[in-house]
C-alpha cells in the first residue's frame, strides 16, 4: 500500500473511531442514532468493525514488558484498572489499595 493510501486509510478509521464515540457518548442505541444522524445501521456496524479490526492489529503489534512491583502485592487489592494512550502506546495502570 502506497504512502498516499495508507494515510486515507488512517483518516478514514479516525473518522469512523469518533462516529463509534459519539454513538456511545449519546447513550441512544445505535438504530435511533443512526436514523438521527442519517446513517445505515449496516454502514456504523460495519465501521465499527472495521475499527475493532484495526485497533486489535495495533494491540499484536506491542510488545508485552513485565513490570516489577514496588510493593509486597500480595497485600494489594485492585480497586480500578485504567488504559491510557500515550504516543501511540497503550498502557494498563492498575490502581492498588493496601488490605
Amino acid at each position: 500500500m502506497n504512502e498516499i493510501a495508507k494515510v486515507k486509510k488512517e483518516v478514514k478509521l479516525k473518522q469512523w473511531a469518533e462516529m463509534v464515540q459519539l454513538r456511545n457518548e449519546s447513550g441512544l442505541t445505535v438504530s435511533k442514532w443512526c436514523d438521527q444522524n442519517v446513517v445505515n445501521a449496516k454502514t456504523y456496524y460495519y465501521r465499527l468493525k472495521k475499527v475493532r479490526q484495526a485497533l486489535c492489529n495495533e494491540v499484536e503489534q506491542h510488545d508485552i514488558i513485565a513490570v516489577q512491583p514496588v510493593c509486597d502485592c500480595h497485600k494489594l487489592t485492585i480497586f480500578s484498572k485504567k488504559l491510557l494512550h500515550l504516543t501511540n502506546k497503550c498502557v494498563i495502570i492498575y490502581l492498588v489499595k493496601g488490605s
